[in-house]
Order: structure tokens, then C-alpha cells, then sequence
């Protein structure tokens, strides 16, 4: 298995990543994980990656894509000679096992190819809404080129909800290409621990928390217009935001702009048990992403049973169900926003919200179904 992710990583992929591996294993498959260690992920690839974004934004982008595919394949040569009658290469990403293949072909040896969509990236402009690549640039163009390739060299291809799997259909389709045939719905799967909260307690420390890494995709500067409107009828609200990012600081000093900042906890990066902990500290979640696909911090928030109002983007849909588990709103809309916040907050089923979402989320999104999915594809390739 290739990922560009450390699994130690805090981002949603590199969870899923972790929790598919052991799940795997547990069902007496030999799962092999290639990543790149940390330390040399930081000096070889971070470091050149910001200073050259420095000379052209997307520059570091580039660099750290052929970086990555070049120190996986260095990382996993003993697989590349070894002469196994059947290799199955998993990739959560349409890149990082490329140079890989390129290598087994050259040697003639037989090898298929699963593909993992955590994100579309460069394909629905992702990367340039998220000012990791400019719009109509060399390097964007590049990037996607590179993971078209990854998608056509896929003997099959698993995108994490029903929308990715549209999207990314429509988009190549765009381009002349089909892929209908190979591509597959899988949803992300949670740890199923015992302590699971309860949605039947009635002492809270937040009104809403939210759990995204502070970068523009993820519209916490909407989520702050809609605490700011809010403030007004509810003075009172607490909102924990969770996560790390480039935005950090300017998303307190925006705080302190609208005069919020008082009314929020700006809690950094947590571990799985601490984000656990404040998902049972908190009445609600609340996520303003301008995209997701099949978002793991919703899915986290659905396994507490914490009723959610979020963007109707990706497969948010598909986890929340319109005033029945949860709340869904228009993109970049802070009234709207705030209007489905102030809908839960007024809403005399709470309860009974969070045990329809929870139920849901524990018949649906286990990890052990999900490992059960790609274990039925592995067996068909």
C-alpha cells in the first residue's frame, strides 16, 4: 500500500490510511505499507517545496509530487524485483505509485493497480481554490496531467462517496476519456470504540465545535460571519474550532475584528482521543467547507451522535439527512449558516437527532465494513 501521507499524519487520509490497514490485516491479508519517514518527508520535500514555492507558487507542488514518487519507488525496490505471481499495489493517491509501475512493466511483471480518492485535487480545482496552484498555470496544467495519468493507469478506482464518483466521471468525460467501468464507491469507515459518547447528556461546554485544518477550503472565515450574526440573539455561544494550518492567526485576528474572539476556542492541532473528547463536550458540529468528499470529521461527529449543520457539498449529503439528523446549507453563505446553526440550537429533538445520525453512522461507516468492500475488490482483481 503507497500513500504520500505519513500515517501519523493528523489529516483525514492518513487516518483512513491507518484505520484500512489494520482492518486489512485483521481479515489475514499481507499488507505491505510504503511511505516515506517523516523526518525525510520534512528536509527533502517540505523544505524545497516552501522555498520554491517562494520563486512560483506551484513550483513546490511539482517538486513534491516527483519527489514522492521517486523516494516511494526507491523506498519499495525489493518489490519491484521481487517476482510474485500476484502484486495488488493500493495507492491513496493518483500519484505516488506512478514511477512504481513505470518499473514493474519495464521488467515485464504482472502487477494490478487500486487507486484511493481521498480528493479530486488539481482535476476540480481544488488545489488552486485551496491557492496551493494558480489557475491556468504550467504547474496546474502539469499537476493535472500527472493525475489524469494515475487515473487511466488504474485497474481500478475507489472515490470515497457517490459524488466524487460523478464528479470525476463528468470531469474526465469532459476530456474525452471514460472510466465508467473501473471506478467504485467506498465510504470511510470509523473505528467502532467504546467510548462512544451519549447523546442523551445534557452538560456541555460548546455549542458547536468544528474540526477542519485551517486552510481557505474549509470556509472558516464564513463560519466566523455566521458566529458574528449570531452573537445577537445567542451572546453567549461557545464555539470550539479545532485544527493547524497557514491561517491560524489570521483567523483569530478576524475574530477579533468581529468581536467573536470571545466567544471561540482556537484549540490547534489534537490527536484522536482529544478531538474525541471535545466532540463529547460539544451540543453540535458545525463544518463550512466550500468541498469535501466523505468528510472523516463529520463522520467522527455522526459516531458521537453530535447533530451537524454543514455545506450541502460532496457527500456531505449522503451522511446528513436535511432536518432529520442534521442541517445542510448552502455553500459560502453565512446567513444561511447561521440560520441552520440557530435551527439546531432552537431545536427541541436534539436527542433524538444525534441517535438517528448515530445509528446510521454505526450501521453504514464502520471500518470493518469499509476494509470488508476493498477486501471483496482485492479478491476480484
Amino acid at each position: 500500500m503507497f500513500t504520500t501521507d505519513n500515517i501519523n499524519n493528523i489529516g483525514g487520509k492518513s487516518v483512513q490510511t491507518k484505520v484500512l490497514l489494520n482492518e486489512l490485516k485483521k481479515l489475514n491479508l499481507n499488507v505491505d505499507l510504503i511511505q516515506i519517514p517523516k523526518r525525510i518527508d520534512f528536509v527533502f520535500i517540505l523544505i524545497p517545496l516552501f522555498l520554491l514555492n517562494k520563486i512560483h507558487k506551484g513550483l513546490g507542488h511539482i517538486y513534491a509530487l516527483f519527489a514522492r514518487m521517486i523516494f516511494l519507488a526507491i523506498i519499495s525496490l525489493p518489490y519491484i524485483f521481487c517476482k510474485e505471481e500476484k502484486l495488488i499495489v493500493v495507492s491513496q493517491d493518483a500519484y505516488g505509485h506512478q514511477i512504481f509501475l513505470k518499473l514493474k512493466k519495464f521488467l515485464k511483471n504482472k502487477v494490478k493497480n487500486i487507486v484511493i480518492i481521498h480528493s479530486l485535487g488539481t482535476l476540480t480545482q481544488e488545489a488552486v481554490r485551496d491557492k496551493r496552484l494558480l489557475p491556468k498555470d504550467w504547474t496546474t496544467h502539469l499537476s493535472l496531467n500527472m493525475e489524469i495519468k494515475g487515473y487511466l493507469a488504474a485497474d481500478k478506482i475507489i472515490v470515497v462517496s457517490q459524488a466524487a464518483k460523478e464528479t470525476l466521471i463528468n470531469e474526465l468525460k469532459k476530456k474525452g476519456l471514460k472510466i465508467n467501468q473501473k471506478v467504485c464507491v467506498i465510504n470511510n469507515g470509523i473505528e467502532i470504540t467504546t467510548n462512544l459518547g451519549s447523546v442523551d447528556q445534557d452538560d456541555f461546554k460548546y455549542d458547536f465545535c468544528c474540526i477542519a485544518t485551517l486552510k481557505p477550503i474549509k470556509g472558516h472565515e464564513v463560519l466566523l460571519d455566521a458566529i458574528k450574526l449570531l452573537k445577537k440573539d445567542y451572546p453567549n455561544i461557545r464555539v470550539a474550532i479545532v485544527g493547524g494550518g497557514k491561517l491560524y492567526h489570521y483567523l483569530i485576528n478576524k475574530a477579533r475584528e468581529l468581536n467573536v474572539l470571545d466567544n471561540i476556542d482556537f484549540l490547534g492541532n489534537k490527536n484522536r482521543e482529544e478531538i474525541f473528547n471535545i466532540l463529547a463536550k460539544s451540543k453540535f458540529f458545525v463544518l463550512s467547507s466550500f468541498q469535501e468528499n466523505f468528510s472523516i470529521s463529520l463522520l467522527e461527529a455522526a459516531f458521537y451522535g453530535v447533530p451537524i449543520v454543514a455545506t450541502n457539498v460532496g457527500g456531505n449529503s449522503e451522511i446528513i439527512d436535511h432536518k432529520v439528523n442534521g442541517y445542510l446549507v448552502p455553500v459560502n453563505d453565512f446567513v444561511a449558516l447561521a440560520e441552520g446553526m440557530a435551527w439546531l440550537m432552537d431545536c427541541k429533538n436534539r436527542k433524538e437527532l444525534g441517535k438517528s445520525l448515530k445509528s446510521k453512522a454505526r450501521r453504514l461507516w464502520t471500518s470493518e465494513q469499509m476494509a470488508k468492500n476493498y477486501y471483496e475488490i482485492i479478491k476480484q482483481l
